[in-house]
């Protein structure tokens, strides 16, 4: 800054990130990181953009894990920027079916339902046309467990198919939790032995 460099904000901006994932204890670091990219995504090509916002979205779901509420919410207003900018879809405008989940997820978590329903109807057609049909009843999963709808919930995890190991941890997941709300302990003891 003293030497009046124009890339003074760039190199700030650099170590922030540098020091949001090395002293992840201070969140100072993050929201620099954050607002500076939000006033001046436009300075950052695609590839770089996405890069960025990965790092800010781990640092949230990180602190989300220990149930802060806030870094939901941020997380939640990130994902929704990264939607609305363009820079959320990857390869020929497709999205790619983890951070599908994790907005799911995390909408949920905050009473967003609404919310939720309407970014399946517009983003499941946007995944892998192989994906669509499983990630659809896996999302229809999540909603209808939110709105207690636990029966549905059961048919539509009966429609997913394993793409990979977190379909499998979200069905598993998701089916104990529905067989603890139906009352269904039996299926509940038996469903947790035969996920070990």
């Amino acid at each position: 800054r003293e030497s009046k460099s124009e890339y003074a904000e760039l190199i700030e901006f650099y170590c922030n990130i540098i020091l949001c994932v090395k002293d992840s204890e201070n969140q100072k670091y993050f929201f620099n990181v954050k607002d500076f990219f939000f006033l001046n995504n436009a300075k950052f090509d695609i590839n770089e953009k996405r890069n960025i916002v990965n790092i800010l979205t781990n640092y949230c779901l990180a602190k989300a894990r220990s149930n802060d509420m806030n870094f939901r919410k941020i997380l939640f207003e990130l994902n929704e920027f990264s939607i609305n900018k363009g820079f959320a879809a990857y390869n020929n405008g497709r999205i790619n079916k983890t951070l599908y989940t994790q907005i799911i997820s995390n909408g949920l978590i905050l009473n967003k339902t609404e919310w939720v329903i309407n970014f399946i109807k517009k983003y499941t057609p946007k995944l892998v046309k192989e994906h669509q049909k499983s990630m659809r009843a896996l999302a229809d999963g999540f909603v209808d467990f939110k709105l207690k709808k636990f029966e549905k919930v059961m048919l539509n995890l009966n429609k997913v198919e394993f793409i990979d190991y977190r379909d499998k941890i979200h069905v598993k997941n998701l089916t104990a939790r529905t067989y603890f709300e139906l009352g269904e302990f039996n299926l509940l003891l038996s469903h947790i032995d035969s996920s070990k």
